[in-house]
């Protein structure tokens, strides 16, 4: 999957998009090529200074904090996962809740999250979209798009389905021939995610769902030995308990928890069948919830969850003188929970909380962390939501709280959608 010929001094995306499973292996040769890079780079500036426009200073820049952030974790054990981006958060209400969904109320955007809960929907159909620009800080063509659809076979039973499309920008690819540069054409690297879910209510108060998904992760360039988009599969087993309104007090309570085992499926391979593989992100996820009705039609909600990569760090793969490369999925999945590391600083977790006005505005807000062993990411999410009818606008904002800098930082989030019965 890595070639330190790199015959393009192509923006860097793409130099992003061949390292990113190969970066803590080749830390000291990324940083001779990154500093020979920079001297290129200068040299090209000084013969050709109208010919290099800022965006590629700032590509080389985020080549640049990836190598930092590498060097960051190189004395911790880590977790090497291809396909990431089935990891980032693609819609505004989920967003708002400090990225989490599994136990919340059920909305069209469910088929991310727990696609049970679509079975406790007051709707029978809808359809929904999300944008996410990403990465924002750095560039401006790199952006999460999803939509997403279900609708009702009976009382007990409903379908889903969803698209996640993940554009990492577009680069020009360049060549010096006699001391003028020669533009070869542009690459579009993304990556796909197809989703059909099935729901099934097993009782008065419990649902099960299963998904099956298709994913495709297109970062090559014509140029490559094997320039075809690598394929995998996944497939996803949830459960939703919603209970009944019951008096608290003065006020009514409703009690919600659910799981989610997430993209059980084959390693995927993007240089032909003998290349390195990468684990997929196998997830495990737990969430409780609940909502307290004060007067007639406002609702609190307080929310939390958690979640456990179920792919083995490298630590855990050298237990008995293997490499990650040595294990498939079954495998790693328990391997992931070998002693070998704290399963604690393993979890992430996140709390969220809402406030529903007459069922017409919604605010929200959230927090979401992690062990400082397994990465940087703790931040503070809001979000708001309107309902005119059956259309429903919401926003989200996320701002990291972290002390090493994120490019995360400052990440909004748009969602629409519209149901109906």
């Amino acid at each position: 999957m890595f070639s330190f010929k790199c015959k393009y001094f192509n923006q860097g995306k793409e130099f992003l998009s061949r390292i990113k499973d190969d970066l803590h292996r080749h830390f000291f040769s990324l940083i001779f090529f990154g500093f020979t890079e920079c001297c290129t780079l200068l040299k090209k500036l000084q013969r050709h200074p109208q010919s290099f426009d800022m965006k590629r200073i700032q590509n080389l820049f985020l080549f640049i904090m990836l190598i930092a952030i590498n060097a960051y974790g190189q004395n911790a054990s880590r977790i090497d996962i291809a396909i990431p981006f089935l990891t980032i958060t693609p819609d505004a209400i989920a967003g708002g809740l400090g990225e989490q969904g599994i136990a919340t109320p059920a909305d069209v955007f469910s088929q991310q999250w727990n696609p049970a809960k679509y079975t406790y929907s007051d709707f029978s159909y809808g359809i929904g979209s999300s944008y996410t620009p990403y990465l924002s800080q750095l560039v401006d063509d790199i952006f999460l798009g999803n939509v997403n659809a279900f609708g009702r076979i009976n009382d007990r039973s409903i379908w889903a389905a969803s698209i996640r499309y993940f554009s990492l920008g577009e680069f020009e690819k360049t060549d010096i021939i006699q001391n003028s540069i020669l533009g070869l054409g542009f690459e579009h690297p993304n990556e796909l995610a197809i989703d059909f879910s099935y729901a099934l209510e097993m009782g008065e108060a419990f649902s099960l769902s299963v998904t099956g998904r298709l994913i495709s992760s297109d970062l090559k360039t014509n140029n490559d030995a094997h320039p075809n988009a690598a394929i995998s599969f996944g497939a996803d087993v949830s459960g939703f308990h919603q209970g009944d309104w019951k008096k608290w007090g003065q006020n009514m309570v409703l009690w919600r928890y659910g799981f989610r085992i997430s993209n059980l499926g084959p390693k995927i391979r993007y240089d032909g069948p003998r290349s390195r593989s990468s684990f997929i992100p196998t997830n495990l996820g737990i969430g409780a919830g609940m909502d307290l009705r004060l007067e007639t039609s406002n609702i609190l909600g307080f929310y939390a969850e958690f979640n456990k990569l179920l792919v083995p760090t490298t630590k855990q793969c050298q237990k008995d003188n293997q490499s990650c490369q040595d294990i498939g999925l079954l495998e790693g999945v328990f391997t992931s929970f070998s002693s070998e590391e704290n399963q604690f600083n393993l979890i992430s977790y996140s709390i969220g909380t809402s406030f529903s006005f007459r069922d017409q505005f919604i605010l929200r807000a959230g927090y979401f962390g992690e062990s400082e062993i397994k990465g940087p990411r703790r931040f503070f999410t809001v979000g708001t939501g309107m309902k005119r009818r059956n259309l429903n606008i919401d926003f989200s904002y996320l701002f990291v709280v972290s002390s090493t800098p994120s490019p995360l930082d400052n990440t909004l989030r748009l969602s629409a959608s519209w149901l109906w019965n």
